[in-house]
């Protein structure tokens, strides 16, 4: 089954989650934090054994991030550039979160992402 949801608000609102999708400086100021290191993408598939630090996400391209509290798949437009700890990528577009912990994707495209069940 497929849901829709309006917006990322209805997501998270009707399903009582912690969920974001917007830009870097907008999920700064719902509260989320960029520690720790992120695994680069590349042709669909995270980089092992190499990684970068939050705080440099932040200084460059303003990326479009998605947050996740729970296990999901996420399918984006454009392209994943980034993967948090607990992401799976399992396409150039599409992820899977692993657990409830916090989860960060971040893509290319500044299109609203989509999010499935």
């Amino acid at each position: 089954m497929r849901m829709v949801y309006d917006s990322w608000q209805d997501y998270a609102g009707f399903n009582h989650v912690g969920f974001y999708v917007g830009d870097i400086n907008g999920a700064i100021q719902a509260g989320y934090a960029f520690e720790g290191t992120f695994s680069p993408v590349t042709d669909g598939k995270a980089a092992e054994g190499s990684s970068v630090w939050g705080s440099s996400l932040m200084s460059g391209t303003n990326y479009k991030t998605i947050v996740v509290n729970e296990a999901l798949l996420v399918d984006v437009p454009g392209k994943i550039c980034y993967v948090s700890d607990g992401v799976k990528v399992t396409g150039k577009s599409e992820a899977v979160t692993e657990n409830t912990d916090t989860a960060y994707i971040f893509t290319n495209n500044k299109k609203e992402c989509l999010w499935h069940l």
